[in-house]
């Protein structure tokens, strides 16, 4: 069975032009938009 995708299970980054991890809040923002 899938997990649901949620800020604990899932880590989001941005390699360009700079790396940056997103924080747990900006992944909501993110899945929120899914």
């Amino acid at each position: 069975m899938e997990e649901k995708v949620t800020p604990p299970n899932v880590d989001i980054a941005r390699v360009a032009p700079a790396y940056h991890l997103y924080t747990p809040s900006e992944v909501e923002a993110v899945i929120s938009r899914l």
